[in-house]
Order: structure tokens, then C-alpha cells, then sequence
């Protein structure tokens, strides 16, 4: 994650916990618990029989699964080779409102991708704080 993000995240940890957090401090705490994870996740996946607890597991789970992904094409045995159409289809000679119309539906795409991720980085963040405060 960049600079700002970690500077962001010591200020309301600082202002909420009444103790003093670095941008270094929390960077550091965030790849050792993510390191813990890795381990944990390996550990219980491996073919052993005692599984590994962790309290924050759960939450750090939450975290790292990946989101359902949306593949552009699929096959299978029973309908064959289905490829999705683009949802619209821009011409090789458009009028310049076409190209207009075209540049807005690029840009509210956009607004709605950075939307989407500041809504990860605030769900994050939370999680983080909630982390925090088990501590």
C-alpha cells in the first residue's frame, strides 16, 4: 500500500486509542499479520491433522479471499464455448456526439471502478481497526 495510506492509518488509530502508532509501526504490523495468515493458511490446508488456530484468522480470511471473477469467455462439455459481447460496440466511423458518448461512459466507468475501491480501502480499514482493538 502507499505512504499516505499507513500515515492515514496511524493518525485514526492514534486519535482513537490515545497512545501514539507510526506509518512504520503499522506497516509492519499489517505484513506480520499477514505473514502469520500465509502460515496458518498453509499449515491447515497441508495434509496434517492438527489444524492451526488463529484469533484473527477469520477476519484476515475475509480480507484475502478473492472476489468472484467475472471471465470473459467459458467452455464447458455440455454448451460448448460461450463468449460474452462487449456490452457496447463502438463503430470505426463515429459522429463526434458518438465519440462524446463514448468518453462519458469511459469516464462513469472509471468513477465507478475508484468508487468500488475506496469502498475496499474503507471496509479495510475497518477491518484493521477492529484488529487493532482486539489488541
Amino acid at each position: 500500500m502507499n505512504k499516505f495510506v499507513w500515515i492515514k492509518i496511524a493518525e485514526t488509530l492514534s486519535s482513537q486509542c490515545n497512545r501514539e502508532f507510526s506509518a512504520k509501526n503499522c506497516e509492519t504490523k499489517w505484513k506480520s499479520l499477514k505473514r502469520t495468515y500465509k502460515v496458518v493458511l498453509a499449515h491447515n490446508n497441508s495434509t496434517s491433522k492438527n489444524k492451526r488456530q488463529w484469533e484473527f484468522f477469520t477476519s484476515m480470511h475475509i480480507l484475502f479471499t478473492k472476489p468472484e471473477i467475472n471471465p470473459p469467455a467459458t467452455c464447458s462439455s455440455y454448451t460448448g464455448l460461450n463468449i460474452r459481447e462487449p456490452r457496447s460496440s463502438i463503430p470505426s466511423t463515429y459522429s463526434e456526439t458518438d465519440f462524446q458518448v463514448h468518453r462519458k461512459r469511459k469516464a462513469n466507468a472509471a468513477e465507478d471502478r475508484h468508487k468500488d475501491k475506496m469502498a475496499r480501502q474503507d471496509k479495510l480499514l475497518a477491518l484493521f481497526e477492529k484488529l487493532v482493538d482486539k489488541l
